[in-house]
């Protein structure tokens, strides 16, 4: 009876004391990302874009675990939002506008080439899954090496298209007035749009004008359009919904549990779906756009403040 008592106490004790190696927390802050790939550029070589980091947040529960003097592992469950901007400016680019044509079962495109200028910011939402290994440097330094698997959750872009082209009559060129579409990109809600002029998908429009006049065959650019416009068939979402990456991070933290940190991320999978990557510069002979497969990858810095119970 003495022998059981002794064991059981010994056990309890030693649950007691793993017990206390682990610890619960939570970790917020500042997250400035970018989506960063193969840039377009034209025959002579000009870049014709760009992106830029832009601010978010992540914010979730921590579990920590220390199992030796100086060694530690972490595993967090983190809302992060990443993203970047895209800027976009050619002066020999395309679009394609509007003509509608009564009792017509698709609404045909008309092609004109122009001056592009498009910005849009791209925000997207993942739910991410980190483990984490932490080495005690020094005093309160710490470094650390781990990896996240990431959920896309949402997605969205905002930003304005300008284009200022001509349209190709017989042997004669006319200049077309400017207009502006707002862009308005749901990621994963919009649908692709086979007939913008149908009765079940019809999108507002403003007629294109040269010099301020109508032509004499109406030509119409939308108002607003959505991540599909492009497309007349959707094959997933423009963004995967997965996505995997390193991290490196340097923390300083206190005796009383709390830390500071700053976190790189670096994604190692292709962000966007290559269905819907294609050359904004130019087309085909055909009038078809040029399909591209560029590899276009998460990237984010997160400056944190955390605490552990």
């Amino acid at each position: 009876m003495k022998i059981i008592l002794c064991v059981f106490c010994s056990l309890l004790i030693s649950f007691n004391l793993l017990a206390q190696e682990w610890k619960y927390g939570a970790r917020a802050g500042i997250n400035v990302s970018n989506i960063i790939g193969p840039m377009e550029t034209n025959e002579a070589g000009t870049v014709l874009e760009s992106t830029k980091f832009i601010a978010g947040f992540h914010l979730g529960p921590t579990l920590n675990y220390k199992f030796a003097d100086k060694s530690s592992v972490s595993v967090e469950l983190l809302f992060s939002q990443k993203g970047g901007k895209n800027r976009y400016e050619d002066e020999n680019s395309y679009f394609f506008l509007l003509a509608p044509v009564q009792d017509s079962l698709l609404s045909p495109s008309v092609y004109v080439t122009g001056s592009k200028k498009q910005i849009i910011a791209n925000n997207l939402g993942y739910l991410d899954l980190s483990g984490m290994y932490y080495y005690n440097v020094f005093s309160n330094l710490k470094v650390g090496i781990g990896a996240t698997a990431g959920f896309l959750l949402n997605a969205s872009g905002i930003g304005q298209t300008d284009f200022s082209g001509q349209l190709q009559e017989g042997s004669a060129l006319i200049g077309l007035d400017q207009f502006s579409i707002r862009n308005d990109y749901r990621y994963i809600k919009n649908k692709a749009i086979p007939d913008p002029f149908g009765s079940d998908t019809q999108i507002a429009t403003s007629e294109v004008l040269v010099n301020e006049n109508s032509l004499l065959d109406k030509l119409f650019a939308p108002n607003t359009i959505g991540a599909y416009y492009d497309f007349t068939e959707k094959q997933g979402h423009f963004y995967n919904r997965l996505d995997v990456g390193v991290n490196f991070e340097l923390r300083w933290e206190l005796d009383s549990g709390l830390y500071f940190g700053v976190r790189g991320n670096v994604g190692l999978l292709d962000a966007t779906n290559n269905y819907y990557d294609f050359s904004r510069h130019k087309v085909d002979e055909n009038l078809e756009r040029i399909a591209r497969t560029d590899f276009d990858r998460n990237v984010s810095i997160q400056t944190s403040v955390g605490f552990n119970f």
